[in-house]
């Protein structure tokens, strides 16, 4: 596999896959061939991927599933769209720990 930054369109050094985001991108592997209502409703994955994607990055002139998701696979290349890997690490409790840690310590 190959992996591409949509921003730069190079191979990054280092993939910022900290923590369950590589599981993120095996799940995006397995939703890369979901096109519709009907096969999106066949994977679990794929629908926890899309529930991800309809609260963390929603995108309504984006069908079928009016989201967008942090990858995608284009033949064995990984894109890596970094603006919407951002917005979905800022949704995930995991990781943010680090931002509140001072006010849960109080």
């Amino acid at each position: 596999m190959y992996i591409r930054n949509d921003a730069t369109n190079s191979i990054p050094e280092h993939l910022p896959l900290p923590g369950n985001m590589a599981l993120t991108v095996t799940l995006s592997e397995n939703f890369s061939g979901i096109k519709t209502q009907d096969e999106l409703n066949q994977s679990y994955f794929g629908k926890v991927m899309v529930a991800f994607g309809k609260s963390w990055s929603p995108n309504p002139d984006k069908p079928p599933f009016f989201c967008d998701m942090p990858f995608e696979f284009e033949g064995d290349e990984l894109i890596v769209h970094t603006e919407v890997l951002k917005k979905w690490h800022a949704n995930m409790p995991l990781y943010m720990i680090d931002k509140y840690l001072k006010t849960y310590r109080r």
